[in-house]
């Protein structure tokens, strides 16, 4: 599962530019799709589980990639997208960017472990979605405030 989850991440990453996606086009389409594709699971999961539960050993592998498989795509287009967007701001930001992502991916981990334990993976997915939902707002407001920050910036450093 995690290969197919990876996989899928690797590719989704690579494809994001084929599908016209960048940090100034149709950016925030892949977070939504994350959401969808997680609620979506998290709806049907009880269905699914039955009739996947049902299939032998090969059937279950196969059934669980293929549901795992979109949920990857999507999420491995955020970061780059993220880098890409940081890549022309001051020194230091990709670097921030990817110890921001270090740190997220090492303690979301563990968290998703401990709420899972605690509260049930349902309710833990729906929470971690919740997350890609206020990352999409942050990036959103983000994007809206670095223009007049960028003019601030301009201004207090006076004539070229």
């Amino acid at each position: 599962m995690i290969f197919t989850l990876l996989c899928g991440a690797g590719l989704g990453s690579a494809a994001s530019e084929r599908l016209g996606l960048s940090p100034r086009r149709h950016w925030p389409a892949p977070i939504p799709a994350v959401i969808a594709i997680g609620v979506a699971l998290v709806v049907a999961y009880p269905e699914i589980a039955r009739f996947v539960l049902a299939r032998p050993l090969a059937g279950r592998i196969a059934w669980s990639g293929a549901l795992v498989f979109p949920l990857g795509f999507c999420l491995g287009m955020p970061f780059p997208l993220g880098i890409l967007a940081v890549s022309d701001q001051p020194r230091g930001a990709v670097a921030w960017a990817c110890g921001m992502n270090g740190i997220f991916t090492a303690g979301g981990g563990l968290l998703a472990a401990l709420l899972s334990l605690k509260a049930g993976f349902n309710f833990t997915i729906l929470v971690a979605l919740a997350c890609y939902a206020g990352a999409l707002a942050t990036f959103a407001w983000m994007r809206g405030w670095a223009p007049e920050r960028s003019i601030v910036a301009a201004a207090l450093a006076g004539p070229p």
